[in-house]
């Protein structure tokens, strides 16, 4: 197989358990029957990215729909985006977006109360 193959089995498999906070770089490659090593490289040749930035970076994107889209709370977000730790969470949200996920809560919240 290519690294193209390898690459493009890889995407879904990060889609469907992204949010647990378990997934790692070891059990894409495993279940992928990868060499870790290669994983990151293809992956790094094909996005510019490491897998783990990657994944980050999908997690960050479903909580800021979650913060602004449903009722969970910041923790519950952060958990059921497959971050374990909430402070962690906090700090990656901050930095991939410049504000934290209270911020992006609290302007949702204020735009929908402005819809009445």
């Amino acid at each position: 197989r290519t690294s193209d193959e390898y690459y493009y089995r890889t995407l879904p498999y990060i889609q469907s358990r992204v949010a647990s906070c378990e997934l790692s770089v070891q059990e894409i490659a495993d279940a992928l029957g990868l060499n870790r090593s290669y994983l990151y490289r293809i992956f790094e040749e094909k996005t510019g990215k490491s897998i783990q930035g990657y994944i980050r970076e999908l997690r960050l994107k479903r909580a800021k729909l979650l913060l602004t889209h449903s009722t969970q709370t910041v923790g519950e977000v952060a958990r059921s985006c497959g971050f374990d730790n909430s402070s962690y969470f906090t700090t990656a949200y901050k930095r991939y977006y410049g504000h934290s996920p209270l911020q992006d809560r609290t302007h949702a919240k204020a735009k929908n109360e402005g819809k009445t």
